[in-house]
């Protein structure tokens, strides 16, 4: 089965991106097949295939939001969780913690908020620590006057006794 997926995936020049998320589905699955038979190293290797065929799609602007969210970022964070949890059963605690870390950063990076619509700004700030940075939000300057004038607009109309 995996060897049919992969030759349509490659008959069809990549451009279908449901062969691939059929093929990483496969993987994942025998990933969870290994790893029930403690087979680790096996499971994290299928593991690492199933997220390396989702990784190619993410990026692509062309994608439809149901896609860049379920279908894709979803599968991510599970195949990911659960490589974690194999180096975890393999006594690899570094690599599980590398591993919970890129994915604490990728769901970091991947959020829904704009905040240009709510009047925020991102700023990105390097904390003490060289592995970690500091998410800030603040309000930009437009709506702070925007405040200012609407408070002098409220102080005219109802003056101060």
């Amino acid at each position: 089965m995996l060897l049919h997926y992969s030759s349509m995936l490659n008959k069809a020049n990549s451009n279908q991106d449901h062969y691939a998320i059929l093929l990483s589905r496969i993987h994942q699955i025998l990933g969870d097949l290994q790893l029930t038979d403690e087979n680790y190293l096996e499971a994290a290797l299928e593991y690492r295939n199933s997220i390396a065929y989702l990784k190619d799609l993410l990026p692509s602007k062309e994608l439809p939001a149901h896609m860049a969210s379920g279908d894709i970022i979803l599968p991510i964070i599970r195949n990911m969780l659960k490589l974690g949890l194999t180096y975890e059963h393999r006594r690899t605690n570094n690599s599980a913690y590398v591993i919970y870390y890129e994915l604490i950063c990728m769901l970091i990076d991947f959020r829904y908020v704009d905040e240009s619509k709510l009047g925020l700004k991102l700023k990105v700030e390097k904390a003490e620590d060289w592995r970690d940075k500091k998410y800030v939000l603040y309000r930009g300057i437009n709506l702070i006057l925007e405040l200012l004038q609407f408070k002098l607009f409220i102080d005219k109309i109802i003056p101060y006794s």
